[in-house]
């Protein structure tokens, strides 16, 4: 399973396998209009799949829709369907660390409301994992928010076997931990100032 983001992506350009690992790669969200390739969540997963002679399912479908009946609605469609039943079958997944939502945030706050990022920063919201944002103690900000997106869900996401997250800079700081107070990672790959502010934490 991979995700998205500047970190997946630059990661993902530089593993160069030893060998064919004969996988089958899934996104496990969708993409994001307009958005460089890092948001580009197919092509992550083509390119992925490309270099360990693997198998790619494309996830035609937005990250972010409007409301929770568009996505039931997409659900319903059978290669969308596909998709979020072979997430089940996931046992590793790679996915990146956002941080705080802010004007300065890699993805632009023009995908979400004013009433939401209002909301999410009186949740105090630290930053998220495929746009399920969370609060420092790792809990959701706003369930109904995540109800929106398009893409596998936190609970499903601490089911997998092995969720490798690669996500730096002191700035996702305490979105790295939240994400590890919930479990919702079983390893970070990090730069080593982070990993000293995390090991005083």
């Amino acid at each position: 399973g991979i995700g998205w983001g500047r970190t997946v992506y630059e990661t993902l350009n530089y593993f160069k396998p030893t060998g064919k690992l004969f996988i089958t790669v899934v996104p496990l969200i969708g993409g994001i209009g307009q958005m460089a390739a890092d948001f580009q969540v197919n092509e992550v997963a083509r390119k992925f799949a490309e270099k360990t002679g693997g198998i790619f399912i494309p996830f035609h479908a937005p990250a972010l829709v409007d409301n929770e009946k568009i996505v039931k609605t997409l659900f319903s469609d059978k290669n969308v369907e596909k998709v979020a039943k072979l997430w089940e079958k996931v046992n590793i997944a790679i996915v990146g660390i956002g941080g705080p939502l802010s004007n300065s945030s890699y993805v632009p706050v023009s995908y979400y409301s004013d009433a939401d990022i209002a909301f999410l920063k009186k949740e105090r919201q630290v930053g998220d994992i495929l746009s399920h944002f969370l609060r420092e103690d790792g809990k959701l900000c706003s369930p109904l928010l995540s109800k929106k997106v398009v893409g596998i869900s936190l609970e499903q996401l601490k089911k997998i076997e092995r969720v490798i997250a690669v996500a730096g800079s002191l700035r996702k700081k305490e979105a790295i931990l939240a994400a590890l107070k919930r479990r919702y990672i079983d390893v970070l790959v990090t730069d080593e100032n982070v990993a000293e502010e995390i090991l005083k934490s």
